[in-house]
């Protein structure tokens, strides 16, 4: 039987969400596309009428099929007429409204889908501001967009600077204002009808306000920003709805399975950034007599996530996400996830750090198990790739493989896949031992890194014989000159070690659990001491002077 759908869709969420650096404008955009679904559904689903039934509804997509006594053209109408209604500052985003008729829902699927990207083609990347012509008040940009007309009515002091705004990032600079906490009561009620414990709390106005905190001498004013995305969450989609009686139920129940485990994950995560160790989650700052929470979500729905807080936390909240996800199944297949994790400055654009992010969870999905390292496939298990700026430059996302081989020279490419480490809780302990108890000392380590990148040719690193022994009693078993300059910074370490077999186990335990290398294989050791130098100061981050606790 032929049903009519109809399709909502935010399109240009890029263009539109992270237009600027400002957090609240990014956060009101970001929270517009979700609040414009949810009032679509609660204006035609819910009511005693029921003029559509929701199928899927995610952070910035709707799809719905009609009512068979209610008017499509006209239905199609009523909703376009919600999103154009200034009271809900919907139409300062992009949004498309497509309808067909089919006879299944993959078929209505892809036939939206098909109209959609004609339509977004033939349509503008950004709503323009509505701005009257020769007005001489006008001759000023937007001073936080740079791009849109500002105008006399729409001026704020914001980050203790003034700012002229156009009517777009004024209003939802004002969205980001007012929805931030909210959202999360929302996002939360399927676990606690009302999240009570976040009513003491605010949220960061700011990047710079979130990653402050001069007890954290070496992280102080670094963020964490994190992307994750699904693995193959579509092909999911489509092959559960292909073996089953009712499409519409069996899409019902996906977007509720997803849903549902990624509320509990939300709720799980709020919870223990109040409850544990909660000085070093908050802000010094209060906004009218509340704590501030350092951690925000920028993008939440669908296959996509993003995420960012201070660099002291990024680490601990990805092993976290993939701890808490790895038991998440659909139709008796696990679900997994790539992700991007990127420590930068916090005057970092956000646009391009999460552009950064975003293409280091696709190197991750695109690394096949003949491409990888350490033999796993980035599409079949959660797994991760970072990069540590250490100044506001950053590459582009064409050129991460150029920006790493300046850092880590021409004969080692960096690999684009980590597995989630395995029990990350039994290994704090290890790694205090190895970063603060001087069981590695750092010098050590570097000048290991640095006979990597400083190597001409594949004999300075790697080694001239190849055997089944472990490296420390090869090492030991050559004569030095037979060593590479690799192998001879390596011996140098284990000479000076105070408790070598310590020193040995926990390297070993580390390469293996944290990284899902092999130690003794020569290019995943190479591997290994490249990520333990670069996440030294964030794997287990601790304050180095008196002041808030980790």
């Amino acid at each position: 039987m032929e049903q009519s759908y109809i399709l909502v869709e935010g399109v240009n969420i890029y263009a539109n969400v992270f237009d600027t650096n400002q957090l609240s404008v990014i956060r009101g955009s970001s929270f517009l596309l979700k609040r414009a679904i949810e009032k679509i559904e609660t204006a035609f689903c819910h009511t005693n009428s029921k003029q559509l039934l929701a199928i899927s509804t995610g952070a910035s997509s709707g799809l719905f099929v009609v009512n068979s006594t209610t008017s499509t053209r006209q239905m199609v109408q009523d909703i376009v007429n919600v999103l154009n209604d200034p009271a809900n500052d919907f139409s300062l985003l992009t949004f498309i409204v497509e309808s067909c008729t089919a006879s299944s829902l993959l078929q209505a699927k892809e036939q939206l889908l098909a109209q959609l990207r004609i339509t977004q083609l033939q349509s503008l990347s950004l709503v323009p501001d509505a701005v009257q012509l020769g007005n001489p008040e006008l001759a000023y940009p937007d001073t936080l967009e740079g791009r849109r007309i500002a105008t006399q009515e729409y001026r704020e002091v914001i980050q203790k600077k003034p700012r002229q705004l156009s009517h777009s990032t004024y209003r939802r600079w004002q969205r980001g204002q007012v929805l931030k906490q909210s959202y999360y009561f929302s996002e939360t009620s399927k676990q606690e009808k009302k999240f009570k414990q976040l009513d003491g709390y605010a949220f960061s106005n700011n990047f710079e306000e979130l990653a402050d905190n001069p007890a954290y001498t070496k992280l102080n004013a670094k963020m964490a920003v994190i992307y994750m995305d699904g693995n193959s969450f579509s092909t999911l989609q489509r092959s559960m709805l292909t073996g089953a009686a009712d499409q519409i139920q069996a899409q019902q129940e996906f977007d509720c399975s997803i849903q549902t485990y990624r509320s509990e994950f939300l709720y799980a995560v709020l919870k223990e950034m109040i409850s544990e160790y909660p000085d070093s989650r908050l802000a010094d700052a209060l906004q009218n007599d509340h704590k501030t929470l350092r951690f925000e979500t920028l993008l939440w729905g669908g296959d996509e996530m993003l995420f960012v807080m201070p660099a002291w936390l990024g680490f601990a909240f990805l092993q976290y996400f993939f701890d808490i996800s790895q038991t998440w199944m659909m139709d008796d297949k696990k679900l997994t996830h790539a992700a991007g994790l990127v420590f930068c400055n916090a005057h970092t654009p956000i646009k391009n750090v999460r552009d950064l992010a975003q293409n280091l969870a696709e190197k991750v999905k695109e690394t096949t198990a003949e491409d990888s390292i350490n033999k796993i496939s980035g599409r079949e298990q959660n797994a991760w790739s970072y990069m540590v700026l250490e100044s506001i430059d950053y590459p582009t996302s064409s050129d991460i493989d150029d920006f790493n081989r300046q850092h880590y020279g021409d004969l080692f490419s960096k690999p684009t896949l980590i597995p989630a480490a395995k029990n990350w809780q039994s290994l704090q302990e290890p790694l205090k031992q190895l970063i603060y108890d001087g069981l590695l000392p750092r010098r050590q380590l570097y000048r290991i890194v640095q006979s990597i990148s400083a190597a001409d040719k594949p004999s300075d690193i790697l080694p001239h014989l190849a055997d089944n022994k472990p490296w420390d009693a090869r090492l030991s078993e050559q004569k030095l000159t037979d060593l590479t300059a690799l192998e001879q910074s390596e011996l140098q370490l284990l000479e000076v070690a105070t408790d070598k077999a310590t020193l040995l186990a926990v390297l070993i335990q580390a390469a293996g659990q944290l990284f899902g290398l092999n130690i003794n294989e020569s290019n995943e050791r190479l591997c290994f001491w490249v990520y333990l130098y670069d996440l030294w100061d964030y794997l287990l981050p601790e304050v180095t002077q008196q002041g808030e606790q980790p």
